[in-house]
């Protein structure tokens, strides 16, 4: 069962993820529905949302599991970039910022905001996530885009 899409900047390439343990994220061309490429998220639950950066080298995924965990991916070559736990709450949406390091997450009562860093010391990258501030009336937030200022 196909949980969610997202369309790649080229308006060609749709990223497409799936229900259920062993769920995968496949990446089709939408000119001659032919795979480009399959990840393996490892999210225990399925995959809930996908989106492409803007330049489109990096796909991220978030899982259906407990914590909706985060991925970040270098699709192309099926190598995860960056993990991290998301948030106990649902994740809605996923926002991309201007560049292919920074996105925005939102969902039941939060909006986090997500760089993809290098350590300074070398290895692999980490995912930092910080808490954006709701109103409390608001109970869940559907979707977000990024704009430029």
């Amino acid at each position: 069962q196909v949980t969610c899409m997202a369309l790649h900047p080229d308006g060609e390439t749709v990223a497409s993820a799936q229900l259920g343990e062993g769920g995968v994220v496949s990446i089709w061309s939408t000119c001659d529905m032919g795979l480009r490429s399959s990840i393996d998220p490892g999210h225990s639950t399925g995959v809930g949302c996908v989106a492409f950066s803007p330049a489109g080298a990096r796909l991220v995924t978030v899982g259906l599991d407990q914590y909706h965990s985060i991925a970040v991916w270098e699709w192309r070559t099926g190598v995860k970039v960056a993990s991290a736990f998301g948030s106990e709450q649902k994740i809605s949406s996923i926002a991309f910022a201007l560049g292919e390091d920074a996105f925005a997450t939102c969902g039941v009562r939060h909006v986090k905001f997500w760089t993809c860093a290098q350590p300074p010391e070398g290895g692999p990258a980490i995912l930092v996530g910080r808490k954006g501030a709701l109103p409390r009336a608001v109970t869940h937030v559907v979707c977000a885009q990024w704009t430029a200022a």
